[in-house]
């Protein structure tokens, strides 16, 4: 079993941040976490160091932040000792924030300080990890973001603001646009009907729009990342995997971040529903499918870069493959394999829509024998070869 030096030495390998263990009398047992070159804010601030320390508890982690977004963590160890992690910044880039702490901490060459970047998940994981091999209380991921968030009172201070634009908006006899209109957009998408979505958009609203930022870019940006989290679970609700429902949402939403045109952000959010809706179409499945068929198109869509074997599926489901493909007739209205052949083809479709991949590279990256078997498959599906689908995409666009 790992002791607690041990431990702390392996995090500290891990996240490239300090994880310094303390005897119950405040002395440091692994001097070794920080390299000769570099220096140290807990050596060069031996005050601040014993605050620190000052700051623990048995019950649960202590974070203490400052300069922003540098994070420290005080825990509970073995024998009444003291596990600190950090300094560390949850935010990029580091170099305002290295500066700041090197200032603070009266850093010889604060300019050559450097903390590290760690993603709160990750950081937080570790957090856990090294409270637990010392304390049996337990803790959670979203106990810590809890505990940060306390240190500064977000909570309290977003409670009040609430309070703030709903009395604005009643003294101004104003009101949000309508929820209803909301409801019909999404059931149009979950149901995979056009004409009822761009009904929706064309209806007249009396009310406004919600601020969701302080200024015009942000605002649309933050709006257009709802319309499309919306859209796909209302995808999801619809029949579309939720792998594949995520998967999209993340590139429109990569894609947001990057427009600085508000009138272009509004049409591409407009273009992820109706792409949100094209997916639901393409679902012919029935709203209260078999568990079975469920798990076999998830293990289906997880697996389209390979050979896909329909008795192998069958195996890992424990069910006969006669029965399996039975019930994918009744369900989808094709077998298994039919259903595996189509769900590839569907795949190559945006495949194809990169023109630097070959028709040679995109039968092969799907598990297709040969370029020829891919066109005959694809030709059989969508009544055109791969070739005539992308030119004719290229021509659209």
């Amino acid at each position: 079993m790992l002791s607690a030096k041990q431990l702390c030495a392996h995090l500290c390998y891990m996240l490239h941040t300090p994880v310094r263990l303390f005897d119950a009398a405040g002395n440091c047992l692994t001097d070794d976490v920080i390299t000769a070159d570099q220096e140290d804010p807990l050596v060069c601030d031996p005050d601040f160091a014993a605050e620190l320390l000052t700051m623990r508890r048995d019950s649960a982690p202590v974070l203490h932040t400052e300069c922003g977004s540098v994070l420290y963590a005080i825990l509970p160890a073995a024998e009444g000792g003291t596990a600190v992690v950090g300094p560390f910044s949850y935010n990029r880039p580091t170099g305002a924030a290295s500066l700041a702490v090197a200032t603070a901490h009266t850093l010889r060459r604060p300019h050559a300080y450097r903390i590290s970047f760690l993603p709160l998940d990750f950081a937080f994981e570790a957090i856990t990890l090294l409270f637990h091999a010392g304390c049996d209380a337990p803790l959670s991921r979203d106990d810590l973001h809890l505990l940060l968030a306390s240190e500064e009172n977000y909570t309290e201070t977003a409670r009040s603001d609430a309070y703030s634009v709903i009395y604005q908006m009643r003294e101004t006899d104003s009101a949000h646009n309508s929820y209803a209109q909301e409801r019909r957009e999404q059931k149009a998408i979950r149901e995979g009907n056009l004409e009822a979505l761009k009904a929706s958009w064309a209806e007249v609203q009396t009310g406004q729009i919600g601020r969701l930022g302080k200024d015009e870019l942000t605002h649309y940006r933050n709006l257009a990342v709802v319309v499309v989290t919306l859209a796909s679970r209302s995808a999801m609700e619809g029949g579309v995997l939720p792998e594949v429902a995520y998967s999209v949402a993340d590139a429109y939403t990569m894609k947001i971040s990057e427009l600085r045109d508000v009138a272009k952000i509004t049409k591409l959010a407009r273009s992820a529903e109706i792409h949100f809706l094209e997916l639901v179409q393409k679902q012919t499945g029935t709203d209260t499918q078999n568990r079975y068929v469920v798990r076999c198109k998830q293990l289906v869509h997880d697996r389209l870069h390979q050979k896909i074997s329909a008795q192998e599926l069958a195996d890992e489901l424990g069910l006969s493959r006669s029965y399996l493909s039975q019930l994918f007739v009744e369900q989808e209205g094709l077998n298994l394999s039919s259903y595996i052949l189509r769900a590839k083809v569907r795949a190559s479709e945006y495949l194809l829509m990169m023109p630097e991949l070959s028709l040679e590279q995109i039968a092969a990256t799907l598990g297709f024998s040969s370029q020829s078997h891919f066109g005959q498959v694809f030709k059989r599906f969508n009544g055109m070869t791969p070739g005539a689908y992308r030119e004719q995409h290229q021509r659209q666009k």
